[in-house]
């Protein structure tokens, strides 16, 4: 009795220890839907505004400034940026049929005739919708305009990835509500979520050291995550499923990066 009664103690220690963390995972969480700084951008903002007297604060604010400037110089107005966007249909086409691929371009083809009211069914899509400040500065606004093909071609993949997992939930036999649920999942892991929330926290932290692994790597850490889970799934339903997988998304990838 006492050796069964210290094994269930063992796995009690064991089940206890995963969750160590459970409590400041809440808390951070609730700082970022709060948009309040993390406990490591606060450390940071202590340690760079330390001494400064009636300028505290803005050491660290300057760090933020060039790093969002930084980003955006990067971005705006370079074509290449703005279509390495459509890598993520070699990631979509690789774990959805072709007639399901296929038909959801036909589909958004349709939609620019007459809308059909799917993005706005979206949860996924609604949240990719660029948000605008009521108020913007003539360099703001300049600035935005760097962003337009960027954003086109987010906006394109987005929908097409959305509607090519709601046509594969449909041939699944679910509902039309059930299909919409399991687009916006498949679609966030295969392009990856940046609404609120839905980032691993690292990835909003802005002190300077963490920054210097995360910018830009989101999407590149997503795209592992998803190979990884892909082929998981591909494994269980048979090694076929899994080679077939495989070889549509090398092909896939080929494509984007040689055409």
């Amino acid at each position: 009795e006492g050796n069964y009664l210290d094994q269930i103690a063992e796995l009690k220690r064991r089940e206890l220890d995963k969750f160590g963390n459970l409590a400041m995972f809440f808390h951070e969480m609730g700082n970022t839907l709060a948009n309040k700084k993390s406990h490591l951008d606060r450390g940071a903002e202590r340690l760079f505004s330390a001494g400064a007297g009636k300028g505290k604060g803005r050491i660290y604010n300057g760090f933020r400034w060039v790093e969002r400037q930084t980003r955006r110089n990067l971005i705006a107005y370079n074509v290449s940026a703005a279509l390495s966007n459509t890598e993520a249909l070699a990631a979509c086409f690789s774990d959805v049929s072709i007639s399901d691929f296929n038909k959801a371009a036909f589909d958004m083809a349709k939609s620019l005739l007459s809308r059909d009211g799917f993005s706005d069914s979206s949860a996924f899509l609604q949240a990719r919708e660029n948000v605008e400040n009521l108020r913007r500065t003539v360099p703001e606004k300049i600035g935005d305009a760097g962003f337009v093909l960027a954003n086109l071609t987010d906006s394109f993949v987005s929908e097409w990835v959305t509607r090519a997992y709601y046509r594969k939930g449909l041939r699944k036999g679910m509902s039309a509500e059930n299909a919409m649920q399991f687009a916006d999942l498949k679609a966030a892991k295969c392009i990856g979520d940046r609404s609120k929330g839905m980032t691993p926290l690292i990835f909003k932290s802005k002190h300077p050291a963490a920054l210097l692994l995360t910018t830009f790597q989101l999407e590149v850490s997503n795209r592992f995550q998803f190979i990884g889970d892909a082929v998981k799934e591909k494994t269980a339903e048979g090694g076929l499923n899994l080679l077939f997988f495989l070889l549509k998304y090398m092909l896939g990838t080929y494509l984007f990066d040689d055409l």
